[in-house]
């Protein structure tokens, strides 16, 4: 119950503070840009061009309208944010911006978004001979009519020097809830994408390198549920890959958007669930019945309920796969911070990872819904390196991963000093029983002397090695008694006692005395000696069959017992590997016979 108190303070106070955040980050965006003039002018030294801070917007509910119905009327308003609402589905979003460039300005430049995941982008342009130029982006516009083959998409814009010029821009198929656009002039955007390829670069080659990391310990460490972190690791790639556009960037194939966010949200949540089930494993809770183990079950549950959530409308139904996504890492956290309060050790680095997690997912979603307008203030390629939530997802991942690449080494260590100490207790207990097994031996030698008169049938020697006629008769009867009966596994004390014609008491009392044995490890020894002597004949083709044929019911507790008494096991002695000792040297330390 504490547990589960502690996460629902935490999650109250996130929702509390994205609340707060809300009305933070809404007026100040209104008074911001209130008083802008109608047309942007264009200066030579603008760095970039804030669009959808100085567009008109219209939202088209139905889609259908074109060019013609929209470019006249009176449709337009201007909203004065810097972040707009992406439109709904089958919707469209037209932006009108009437620009005024400087007669030294930049002529070529580019209209770009800050999000990857947009499906059709078509920008329209008026020239003064009444022409319209049509510049067209998206995921799933062909490449060979893509105005520009970037990282995000984007299309070209020419703005004559000293002419008024009108863009009109209409979008369809967003995948977030809100949307930015900028225009820059053509080299700061080269710079800007460049750039921003390369931090993404950097970023997948993490993800590689953390992969090849935990495929070593997978493999070298014996750490076998590392594999889950592997695939966790692997799905965040491939999450991130279509999350970034780089299906779109790199490939001839016109992605449809609702196959790329579909993809995107299938894999988020697999790398979700794979999480879970490695931090049940390294937290030990697989397996514990307890209630932390319930709770990471039920997120696992929920993860994947929200998974299909999102898959069948991955715009309006995502976030309670984003919500659950930051419960899970919670949930780690909390766990991690109990074991390492308890002084398990690997939990310490564990918790910091799960909390890097928790921080990066938690911040990204959060400037995901309520995005901040400082970062339209950027120019040139700022623009494309500031995003807020992308560094947010960017840290808390390489976060986590650091920490966990110290929590694994901690758990090998562990591992190690564990493995250690189990090798020294088994070597402290093989030292022992080596010092038990020399004094059992010297105790039975004498009985082994005994035992082989008997054997031999030499009364005479047999009273001459401390024996009494009538010990000597009884365990001549006991022997010949045995090995009539000897495939009978329900052999026991009470039947030998009665097959001779005396009491337990006395049988047990003859045998003690005459060969310092209890009857039933005077039977085992009986049935032992006879399976060795039918392996080394040869005359059973399997162990089974000599197992069952000296009256043992289980051919692993005569493995054991056989392997104690000579020192081979049975599969040895048939194949011939070395001769067998005569005598079992543990028979006198063995318990009593199972059945």
């Amino acid at each position: 119950m504490a547990i589960v108190r502690g996460m629902a303070v935490c999650v109250s106070v996130l929702l509390l503070s994205c609340w707060i955040a809300t009305g933070l980050m809404s007026n100040p965006a209104q008074a911001a840009c209130a008083n802008l003039p109608l047309a942007l002018v264009v200066t030579p030294a603008a760095g970039s061009l804030p669009v959808t801070r100085n567009a008109s917007v219209f939202y088209d509910q139905s889609g259908r309208l074109g060019l013609d119905d929209v470019a006249d009327s009176d449709r337009f308003s201007r909203h004065c944010n810097a972040y707009l609402a992406a439109p709904a589905p089958g919707a469209s979003l037209w932006l009108r911006l009437v620009l005024e460039p400087a007669p030294d300005s930049p002529s070529q430049w580019v209209l770009s978004f800050d999000t990857s995941g947009i499906d059709d982008i078509r920008a329209f342009q008026r020239l003064p001979d009444g022409r319209v130029t049509v510049r067209r982006a998206g995921r799933i516009v062909p490449p060979a009519e893509r105005s520009i083959t970037a990282w995000r998409p984007a299309v070209a814009i020419d703005l004559p020097p000293a002419q008024r010029a009108v863009i009109h821009v209409r979008v369809r198929g967003v995948a977030a809830p809100t949307l930015s656009a900028v225009m820059l002039p053509t080299r700061a955007f080269q710079a800007g994408s460049n750039a921003s390829m390369m931090v993404a670069a950097l970023f997948y080659g993490f993800l590689i390198a953390v992969i090849g990391f935990s495929s070593v310990i997978f493999y070298n460490a014996g750490i076998r549920y590392t594999g889950y972190y592997i695939l966790y690791v692997f799905f965040v790639l491939v999450n991130t890959l279509f999350w970034d556009g780089v299906p779109y960037r790199l490939s001839e194939f016109a992605w449809s958007g609702g196959l790329a966010n579909r993809i995107s949200e299938m894999t988020g949540t697999l790398a979700g669930i794979c999480l879970l089930q490695f931090g049940r494993q390294v937290l030990r809770l697989s397996g514990s019945a307890s209630t932390a183990d319930r709770i990471v079950i039920l997120a696992i549950a929920m993860m994947g309920g929200a998974g299909l959530l999102a898959m069948f409308d991955p715009v309006s139904l995502a976030w309670p796969l984003h919500v659950t996504q930051m419960l899970g890492a919670l949930a780690l956290f909390t766990l991690s911070v109990r074991l390492a309060v308890a002084g398990y050790p690997p939990a310490r680095p564990f918790a910091l990872s799960f909390l890097c997690l928790f921080g990066g997912i938690g911040l990204s979603t959060w400037l995901y819904y309520l995005p901040s307008g400082t970062v339209l203030d950027a120019t040139g390629a700022s623009f494309f390196l500031l995003q807020p939530a992308d560094w947010a997802f960017y840290v808390g991942i390489c976060g986590e991963a650091l920490f966990m690449a110290f929590a694994l080494s901690a758990l090998i260590r562990l591992s190690q000093r564990e493995t250690a100490q189990a090798h020294a207790a088994a070597q402290a207990d093989l030292a022992r029983a080596q010092v038990s097994a020399q004094e059992t031996d010297r105790k039975l030698q004498a009985v082994s002397a005994r035992v082989a008169v008997l054997q031999n049938g030499d009364t005479i020697a047999g009273e001459a090695n401390g024996l009494k006629a009538s010990e000597v008769r009884l365990v001549e009867a006991a022997t010949a008694y045995v090995q009539a009966h000897i495939d009978d596994p329900e052999l026991g004390v009470k039947q030998l006692a009665e097959g001779l014609a005396v009491s337990e008491q006395t049988l047990r009392r003859r045998l003690k005395s005459s060969l310092g044995l209890t009857p039933a490890a005077f039977v085992r020894a009986q049935r032992l000696e006879r399976a060795r002597q039918l392996l080394a004949s040869r005359r059973y083709d399997t162990v089974a069959q000599v197992t069952y044929a000296v009256g043992f019911a289980s051919q692993g507790h005569f493995a054991r017992l056989y392997r104690e008494a000579f020192g081979q096991t049975p599969n040895q002695t048939l194949r011939g590997d070395g001769p067998a000792g005569e005598l079992p040297s543990a028979m006198a330390s063995c318990g009593p016979e199972r059945r």
